[in-house]
């Protein structure tokens, strides 16, 4: 338990927002919410100026507002890891 303390106050877990806007500070822009009334549920698009649009779904904005980032900030690691790997071939 105390190793996960230490690991935590020495490197702090960000929220996936955080992690997307500081990746993307100047590309990344959320949509205002959709309410879906059927579901009651939800929904967030984020939109990356010159790659994608990613959409995410929940009870509430936070939670659809958070899938969403997380959503886009798979996409671009698998991105950075695909180019880091054609530019270790080259």
């Amino acid at each position: 338990m105390k190793e996960t303390i230490e690991e935590c106050c020495n490197n702090p877990p960000k929220s996936p927002i955080r992690e997307l806007l500081e990746l993307e500070p100047e590309r990344a822009r959320f949509s205002k919410l959709e309410r879906i009334l059927e579901t009651g549920k939800v929904r967030v698009t984020v939109d990356i100026q010159g790659k994608c649009r990613f959409t995410g779904m929940g009870r509430s904005y936070r939670i659809a507002k958070c899938t969403a980032a997380k959503r886009a900030l798979r996409y671009l690691r698998r991105l950075k890891e695909q180019q880091e790997k054609a530019d270790a071939k080259a």
